[in-house]
């Protein structure tokens, strides 16, 4: 999964102006498409870029004071 993935972004983000227009087709199972684990993983770091790091669990804002 992880060198047609590879392979995807290589084509898509190449200097060369032929080989991104080209659009190759990269050939994975029935259950995945190389393009789309891309274009979503593209798109889950794009909204960490704006949202930031947020609290996971029970971290609060004020983590490092005490509560009474």
């Amino acid at each position: 999964m992880v060198a047609k993935a590879r392979r995807v972004m290589t084509l898509k983000d190449s200097r060369d102006d032929m080989a991104r227009r080209v659009g190759v087709e990269t050939r994975t199972g029935r259950k995945w498409s190389a393009r789309q684990a891309v274009a979503l993983v593209e798109s889950r770091l794009r909204h960490k870029d704006i949202v930031g790091t947020t609290a996971v669990g029970t971290q609060h804002l004020c983590s490092a004071e005490s509560r009474s």
